[in-house]
């Protein structure tokens, strides 16, 4: 799903991907990120974690893809939006835009 979603929106946005927590704290310590796109079931517990040390530690507005349709604890730890897949690609740049937009206001 990384791949496939860098392809969908690479061609709008600068699209960095990472397949680790550690790697994307690196990235967001270095790079600037508008939003980040999260699967949290792929790192396990971690994957929660990370969301929760992205929306506090680098208040990133975080967009979660996940498989499992857990919205409640997705929003609870700080997502802005949570789409569950499979997940089209107009709904995925459809959300995007709308939260880009609404960092922009």
């Amino acid at each position: 799903m990384l791949a496939l979603y860098a392809e969908i929106l690479h061609s709008d946005y600068h699209v960095l991907t990472c397949s680790n927590s550690q790697d994307a704290t690196g990235i967001l310590a270095e790079e600037s990120v508008q939003l980040v796109i999260l699967e949290p079931a792929v790192g396990g517990q971690y994957g929660w974690e990370l969301l929760r040390t992205i929306t506090g530690e680098y208040s990133v507005p975080v967009i979660v893809c996940s498989a499992l349709d857990d919205r409640k604890s997705g929003l609870e730890a700080g997502a802005v939006a949570y789409l569950v897949k499979p997940v089209l690609s107009t709904a995925l740049r459809e959300v995007l835009r709308n939260v880009l937009s609404e960092l922009r206001r």
